[in-house]
């Protein structure tokens, strides 16, 4: 392998080859790059006994991921005064004033959940949510040393597949099933139609929630990625290039019909570019220490996909409006049935930064690292503009009242932006004797979010077999 490949090898992303992961409620929790594995495992820059006449390297990766923290990521399920993963169901008549912002949640009629419900019959019920997503991934990636075109470009090119499964994990506890509509609070929130006769809502068709189901694995293509690279630098102390980059997402689109859905990847297109250098440190007759720095920003373009709105700007518990019960003049159901609508997915930029320290000896090389994703705040547009005179909410006692108007400007598309850390590391063993080297390699990862009631946390294994020729 020629000393450039080596340099500019990595491997394709485990814990995340997409700049968009998990959807849930029409937002992603995992939006950000984590590409651990392709910074830890990488063929140590300025080593000195390449296999020169080797040009191109194939390698294939594969990884298991897994979040940590679900109490923490479950706050996000829940209505915006509740700060645990866990909120009360209040039976309890409407208040003619403020509702405790503690118990905002009620059962009386229109309120919250889209029921008429008796506080004699269907004592206070609680919804606790723990979300666990777990991710297998295979990736495969090309690198060849285009020297003969022109000295010290480069090409890579990457796919990546994965099976998601995530699950919410809710358990719901409630006192009874409630005599007026013949339904359980799970019922409710999963999206049961209620076994009573003259009953005029519709049941709950997006955002569900149920203790007893959680949404089918999904598994498919990620992400393709392509770089083109030149090596401005090459000499005893050290290596700085620079690569443009292409990205095709080709993940799932999401439906929105559950509240933690199990979506692959991301459907946006993007371009972006890079820098990546290496220091040399410490060298002997039979080991080098180096060190890594890379930096890429990445601007994805605009994709329709189907969102589930958030309330803001109203009045008590706009997380959870979404299951109150709303109009439209016609159809009386749970706003969520109104607010999943078709946008205009604009991510915008993200930001990856990233220093390992490796350490290379004859055949064996230890390494690790730290990598920063940032993602910037969406800028989401409806594909078809709403209408504010379309739904109203729906006998809703005294939190929003029934002339009260759901308007374009109380309804939010956008996710903030979000920032991770990755701490990863990894061994790596080349057979170097060989006709065409074999590389293999072990790692893992961590990552810790700047906010972890908005962003997944995870852990992530990952493996490594390459082959140079």
């Amino acid at each position: 392998m020629s000393k450039r490949v080596s340099q500019l090898l990595a491997v394709v992303l485990l814990a995340g080859a997409s700049f968009l992961e998990a959807s849930s409620h029409g937002t992603y929790l995992t939006i950000i790059n984590d590409d651990a594995s392709s910074r830890s495992l990488v063929a140590a820059k300025c080593m000195s006994d390449d296999v020169d006449a080797k040009t191109s390297n194939f390698a294939i990766s594969a990884g298991y991921s897994r979040t940590w923290g679900s109490n923490k990521i479950g706050t996000y399920f829940m209505p915006d005064a509740v700060d645990t993963n866990t909120v009360t169901l209040d039976a309890s008549a409407p208040a003619t004033t403020a509702v405790d912002s503690s118990r905002i949640i009620r059962l009386n009629t229109g309120t919250a959940l889209h029921a008429a419900v008796s506080s004699s019959v269907l004592p206070d019920a609680t919804v606790t949510v723990s979300p666990v997503s777990t991710k297998f991934a295979l990736g495969l990636s090309y690198c060849q040393d285009l020297k003969n075109v022109m000295e010290g470009a480069w090409f890579k090119l990457g796919v990546s597949l994965a099976r998601v499964k995530n699950d919410l994990n809710a358990v719901v506890t409630a006192g009874a099933k409630d005599s007026t509509v013949n339904i359980t609070v799970d019922g409710l929130l999963k999206g049961d139609t209620p076994a009573t006769t003259g009953y005029a809502a519709a049941a709950l068709a997006y955002g569900k929630i149920s203790a007893n189901y959680a949404p089918d694995a999904q598994t498919r293509p990620e992400e393709v990625n392509m770089r083109l690279g030149y090596e401005f630098v090459s000499n005893d102390s050290g290596t700085f290039g620079g690569y443009v980059s292409g990205i095709i997402g080709l993940g799932t689109e999401p439906t929105m019909e559950w509240a933690f859905e199990s979506v692959v990847g991301h459907r946006n297109f993007g371009v972006g570019a890079g820098l990546q250098g290496c220091v040399q440190l410490s060298s002997g007759e039979d080991y080098r220490m180096s060190l890594n720095i890379n930096g890429q920003a990445h601007y994805l373009f605009a994709r329709d996909d189907y969102r589930l709105g958030k309330m803001t700007g109203l009045t008590g518990n706009t997380n959870w409006m979404r299951y109150w019960l709303a109009t439209d003049g016609t159809t009386k159901a749970p706003l969520a049935n109104f607010l999943r609508q078709k946008v205009s997915v604009t991510p915008r930029y993200t930001v990856d930064l990233g220093a390992q320290f490796i350490y290379a000896g004859e055949c064996t090389q230890f390494d690790v690292g730290y990598a920063m994703n940032y993602r910037a705040k969406e800028d989401n547009k409806l594909a078809t503009a709403w209408n504010d005179a379309l739904v109203n909410a729906y006998d809703a006692g005294a939190v929003v009242s029934a002339t009260t108007a759901i308007k374009a400007a109380n309804i939010s598309w956008n996710e903030d932006s979000q920032l991770l850390h990755t701490i990863h590391g990894g061994v790596l063993y080349s057979m170097k004797d060989m006709e065409n080297p074999v590389t293999v390699g072990l790692g893992g990862s961590v990552s810790l979010a700047n906010d972890s009631t908005r962003t997944e946390q995870h852990w992530s294994i990952f493996g490594k077999l390459g082959v140079s020729f």
